[in-house]
């Protein structure tokens, strides 16, 4: 071959090898952009789930409670038995060492007397263990018996609609705390002749996010401004909800058959042009009614429509301030109940 023909063919080679570069490196690039397309969808997905978690978090409060705690079978426990003071391993020694017969061996080779002071030895022992074990019994009764006679204290002062008991119970049990999203500040007042009353200061109406995201069916995700109607019903479910997880949580550590619920928040007073804190919601929960409700498929909203309440609402403002509800109205009912 030529010189000419070996330029030809170091040519091609270059340029076979330049077309085979370019079609490896388009080929990076395609599988770079699909991996970032994957990852793209995968992000949007994430985003569009907690968003939807986080909407029916908010909104559904009100689903969980803790187990009712039967403060009447409590006050109607008989008081745990005394314990009696008995022989039974004293006796059991004593029957071996009376029925004891020496064998033959033990003639031949002198050990009945020490074998009958061994049981006599065993018999003492056995009524050590059986004052040892009354005495425990004791102990132990003592303690059952000094919780009965508080548990039943107690339980007899909320049933008889006791306002102390029933602030002292919320204290030690209620554990509010630690419920999530509840709300800011919650207060209880229990008076004598009155409905127990909770003030609740739900979250602002910022906790609602501003922005919905959605996924569409391309994968890629949706933002969009959260219409103002929708946005305003779904702080309004949100602190509905509330509200039925606090009367739940009352009505299921209390022997109640009503509580008053009020939800306060911050709104501005156009007569002063200053924020006042001041009622949006305010209901009487009764028990007879909560526990006719299916929490999982029901609106938190619509749901308070069950009970007597006061709420100013309007998708396109959100709440008004409305009056509270006066908890002395309804407690010659609960008493009756």
């Amino acid at each position: 071959m030529g010189w000419k023909g070996t330029v030809r063919s170091v040519g091609a080679a270059v340029r076979a090898a330049d077309r085979e570069a370019k079609r490896r490196e388009r080929e990076a690039i395609r599988r770079q952009n699909k991996f970032e397309k994957l990852e793209a969808q995968a992000e949007a997905m994430r985003e569009a789930t907690n968003y939807a978690t986080y909407i029916n978090n908010l909104v559904s409060i009100h689903q969980d409670c803790r187990e009712q705690i039967d403060w009447r079978g409590i006050a109607d426990n008989p008081a745990p038995s005394e314990p009696t003071k008995d022989s039974k391993l004293e006796t059991l020694a004593r029957e071996k060492m009376e029925n004891y017969r020496p064998g033959a061996i033990s003639k031949i080779f002198g050990n009945e007397a020490k074998k009958r002071e061994k049981l006599r030895s065993a018999v003492q022992d056995a009524a050590k263990e059986d004052g040892l074990n009354f005495h425990k019994a004791q102990e132990e009764w003592r303690k059952a018996f000094s919780d009965w006679k508080e548990s039943t204290a107690l339980a007899n002062a909320l049933v008889a609609n006791d306002a102390d008991a029933k602030i002292q119970i919320i204290n030690e049990l209620g554990e509010f705390s630690t419920i999530d999203l509840l709300g800011k500040e919650l207060n209880f007042t229990a008076e004598k002749g009155k409905l127990l009353e909770a003030k609740l200061t739900p979250h602002d109406e910022d906790i609602v996010p501003k922005e919905t995201r959605t996924l569409l069916q391309s994968g890629r995700l949706s933002v969009k401004q959260t219409p103002k109607g929708k946005y305003y019903e779904l702080y309004q479910d949100h602190v509905c909800s509330a509200m039925l997880r606090v009367a739940r949580e009352l009505l299921a550590l209390l022997p109640d058959e009503k509580v008053v619920i009020t939800a306060l928040a911050s709104l501005l007073n156009t007569s002063t042009g200053h924020k006042e804190e001041v009622p949006i919601i305010s209901a009487c929960i009764s028990r007879s009614t909560l526990e006719g409700l299916n929490f999982v498929a029901l609106d938190p909203s619509d749901a308070l429509s069950q009970f007597v309440h006061n709420m100013d609402f309007k998708k396109t403002k959100g709440f008004a301030a409305v009056e509270s509800i006066d908890p002395t109205r309804f407690a010659d009912q609960q008493m009756r109940d």
